[in-house]
């Protein structure tokens, strides 16, 4: 398994009380799985948008 690093991040309040709320909803394990898959889903989607500027 490749090594992963801790990062620590100062959120509002009312964004940990949505992330908690579609964690309970979506029956995401933890609060760090669901910024893991965010953060994938966001950088993904990022990097595809800017790949499809510079193809077309």
């Amino acid at each position: 398994m490749p090594m992963k690093k801790v990062l620590s991040v100062r959120l509002k309040d009312s964004v940990v009380k949505r992330m908690d709320e579609a964690i309970k909803a979506n029956n995401i394990g933890s609060r760090s799985d669901f910024i893991r898959n965010a953060l994938d889903y966001y950088i993904s989607k990022r990097l595809n948008k800017t790949n499809a500027k510079q193809s077309g």
